[in-house]
Order: structure tokens, then sequence, then C-alpha cells
């Protein structure tokens, strides 16, 4: 019988691996092989001294790119490498499996001061599946990263959205018909248009490496200032801390509106400066 979950932890100097199957020869290069040079300028930048590395494929990656791959990997605490086989597999087996190892990377991402996660996948029910149960199981908090690797197309990865949205991870899009081979890094910032919250900030070639596309660094904190200023409406409920006045008369081009005072008003104008954004107050 063909074991379809592997686990193999790497802790230097010593490593331990489990190889459940070896996936049969494919024309196409191996997405890993492809993108390594760009996951290895990522996590170059953003990993720290105590940082490690969780790393979970589909089951189309053979075991020797892996072995080859994860020296490459710039993780100073080790490496822990998961699979989940998807290939002629019933859906509920991988739903099943896929809730097994999001359970284990919840507790080493306990364990450990600082995890990125790097899922390795052309598969769109595998990366949904994995989206639904990282997202249900606690697998990523803010202080933990996702870099998710793929050569689907942005409308193939719609179910993408909820988890880009409320995480601190980022696409990394090798795209298909480029040669040398070229990486886009892809963001979705939070409250802007829906055409325009999926951003690239970065690309990746062999010849020039990491080319910044704008001001985002890898990785933002984008919920800790907002970066395109997005405006909310503020209801206001008149109180201790509130009242609300007519302004104007009838004389005036605008004629009269009724303005909001107090001291709640200037605190959240204290925060819409601090983080960014305008504001509109709706008695």
């Amino acid at each position: 019988m063909v074991v379809a979950v592997t686990l193999a932890l790497l802790f230097l100097p010593i490593a331990f691996l489990v190889v459940a199957q070896v996936p049969s020869p494919s024309e196409d290069p191996e997405l890993l092989s492809l993108a390594s040079g760009a996951v290895d300028a990522v996590l170059s930048r953003v990993s720290r001294q105590n940082c490690s590395v969780l790393l979970l494929t589909d089951g189309t990656t053979s075991s020797t790119t892996v072995l080859r791959d994860l020296g490459q990997l710039v993780a100073p605490w080790g490496v822990g490498v998961f699979e989940v086989a998807v290939d002629g597999q019933d859906a509920n087996v991988t739903q099943a499996q896929l809730s097994w190892v999001v359970d284990k990377a919840r507790r080493l991402r306990q364990v450990s001061w600082c995890v990125t996660m790097v899922v390795v996948s052309d598969d769109p029910a595998f990366l949904a599946a994995f989206a639904e149960w990282s997202l249900k199981g606690r697998l990523l908090v803010w202080s933990t990263r996702l870099l998710a690797v793929t050569r689907l197309s942005l409308p193939e990865l719609h179910h993408l959205h909820k988890l880009l949205s409320m995480t601190n991870s980022m696409l990394l899009i090798v795209e298909n018909n480029s040669r040398p081979i070229r990486c886009s890094i892809i963001i979705k910032l939070p409250f802007l248009q829906h055409d325009t919250q999926l951003m690239q900030v970065a690309s990746w070639t062999q010849q020039q490496d990491l080319k910044f596309g704008g001001h985002l660094p890898l990785f933002p904190e984008k919920f800790s200032k907002f970066p395109h200023r997005p405006t909310f409406i503020i209801p206001i409920v008149e109180g201790v801390l509130t009242k609300t006045v007519w302004q104007g008369n009838e004389s005036y081009p605008e004629g009269r509106r009724l303005a909001v005072l107090g001291p709640m008003k200037h605190i959240i104008e204290y925060v819409s400066q601090g983080l960014n954004f305008s504001m509109h107050t709706s008695p």
C-alpha cells in the first residue's frame, strides 16, 4: 500500500527523511525546480537567524528535487517537509490528509520562533483545500509567512482570495511561456477596489534576481498602515463624547448640513492620521 502523506523534518546537522512515493517522470520541468531560485531569493531577504521553513507539496515534486533544492533554502533553524499526494486520489481522502498535515504544521509553528510556509502546487483543488484547512486549523498567525508557488494564472487562483486577504501571504507565480524563467510576486491589499487589490511587489529572473516594482517590501505589514489611503464611512451615535449640530443655512450654496462635533471625532481623526485613511462621519 502506498502511503499518500509524507513528513520529513530536517534540523541541521541531523536529517530525517521519509519518502512515500516518487512521481512518474514528466516532460514538463517540475515546478519547484523552476521556482527554486526565486524562492531562495525571497527567503534570503525575509528570513531571520531564528527562522525555519515548512515546505508542502502535492506529490508532483520528486524526492530528488526536494533533496537538491532543500540545500538552497535559507532556513537557519531547519526545514520541515510535508507531502500530500493527490494524483488519482479521492477528494475526501485529500481533505482528511491535509487536515492532518495542517495540524502537524501548526504544532511545529507553535514551537518555532519564526516560520515561513512554502506551498508548491499547480493543482487548484489542492490549493483551495489547503487554503480552507489552514484557516480552519489556525495554521497561519500574522507572524507566520506563507509563500504559495504555482504556475496557475490569477483567474485560476480566485479561491485563495480569502487566505491572501486575512493572512501574511504572497503568491509566487512562475510564468509558463517565459524564457528565461520569470516569476511574479503578488500580494493582496485590503480595503481597495476589487480590481486593484492584487498588486505585484516584485519580479524575479535569474539574470536580474529580485526587482521591486514599487515602494512595498516583501510580506508588507498591510494592516498596520494602509498603503493607499482608503476612505471609510464611520457611523457616529450622539452621546457624552459626541454631539451633532446643524451648520450653515438655506442661503449657503450647499445648504445646511449635519456636522459631528466632540472628542470622539478628534480621536477618530487622530487614528486616521496614524493608519493613513480618510473618513466621512455619518450621524
